[in-house]
């Protein structure tokens, strides 16, 4: 069954409190902790979904996604976010 959209951003808010948790003891700037998706219009166009995240740890770029519907930001915030737990998770070993 596909997730709905509660169940995803679920899974977003658990993920991001993992990221705190494996960063906290080795890095803590506020930009790091705050990952956004926003829906943009512009122009008379049709509207965007947008994930944005400006940290200093993750290169922004890579967390930088458009995209035309939510759901589709919200996987993919899922995907950066638990591969930029795996890549942080034994830095302070």
């Amino acid at each position: 069954m596909v997730d709905s959209i509660t169940e995803l951003e679920n899974q977003v808010t658990k993920l991001t409190g993992e990221w705190m948790n494996t960063i906290g003891s080795i890095h803590h700037k506020d930009r790091d902790c705050h990952h956004c998706i926003k829906q943009v219009w512009s122009y008379g166009e049709s509207p965007k979904w947008v994930v944005d995240h400006s940290g200093y740890l993750e290169d922004p770029n890579e967390f930088y996604h458009e995209a035309s519907t939510h759901r589709e930001c919200l996987e993919f915030l899922i995907i950066k976010l638990m591969v930029a737990i795996e890549r942080w998770k034994d830095v302070d070993d």
